[in-house]
């Protein structure tokens, strides 16, 4: 793997960490607008998507 990826991968699993943690405080406005973020940034994941779609329902 090169390092890019590698920064990429270890970025992405801080923030999943902080959505969670919002979404335990109750934040979930705050959860949602980084998932949104994390959307845009990797559209083809699927996960992130489904992810948003459970804090909506």
């Amino acid at each position: 793997m090169t390092d890019v990826y590698l920064v990429l991968i270890k970025k992405n699993i801080g923030t999943i960490y902080r959505i969670n943690e919002d979404l335990k405080a109750g934040r979930k406005k705050k959860a949602c607008d980084k998932l949104r973020n994390l959307i845009n940034e990797f559209p083809d994941d699927i996960s992130l998507r489904e992810k948003l779609g459970q804090i909506y329902l």
